[in-house]
């Protein structure tokens, strides 16, 4: 049996790009405000080439999840 190239359980519509500024809706319920400003601030910062990503956070974050998966594979 070939493989399909096919990918993911879709029907095939791509669905409709939202807005640049279009506010992030939520599972469940309607964007709080303090989320909705959180992701625009964050998104201005990526566009304008100002964010930053703090390197220690993240090889702490790298290290820990490698620690997890390899004891998980222990069990």
């Amino acid at each position: 049996m070939k493989p399909s190239n096919r990918k993911g359980k879709g029907n095939g519509k791509t669905p409709r790009k939202k807005a640049q500024n279009e506010p992030v809706s939520f599972p469940g319920g309607k964007a709080k405000a303090c989320a909705v400003k959180k992701v625009a601030d964050l998104r201005t910062a990526v566009d304008n080439g100002t964010y930053r990503v703090e390197a220690k956070k993240v090889a702490e974050k790298i290290v820990k999840d490698a620690v997890r998966e390899i004891r998980n594979r222990l069990r």
